[in-house]
């Protein structure tokens, strides 16, 4: 398996010990809520994350995605600040979530 696919099996993992269950913020509280979404057709990647919770009428707290999980990825603040972090932080980002 090459390291990319290692990278996104990672990311994959978190996401879901994160959420091991459903997680609206009306039955769960503050607890985060992380999404992963994954187009194969173009590898595209996005983590939405809501580190006090998730409700429909919401926006994420901030979002990272990327394209064919290069090296870097762009991370997106709520409030349309962006830059580009690497791979290794989302892991560390997502494990301080956890």
């Amino acid at each position: 398996m090459n390291k990319r696919n290692k990278q996104l099996q990672k990311i994959l993992g978190l996401c879901l010990e994160i959420n091991p269950t459903a997680t609206q913020k009306e039955k769960t509280g503050d607890k985060p809520t992380v999404f992963f979404h994954f187009s194969g057709h173009v590898g595209y990647v996005e983590i939405n994350i809501y580190p006090t919770g998730w409700f429909s009428t919401q926006d994420n707290d901030y979002a990272y995605q990327a394209y064919n999980m290069r090296d870097w990825v762009k991370r997106i603040i709520a409030t349309g600040e962006e830059k580009r972090v690497t791979v290794g932080q989302v892991v560390a980002d997502l494990q301080r979530i956890k």
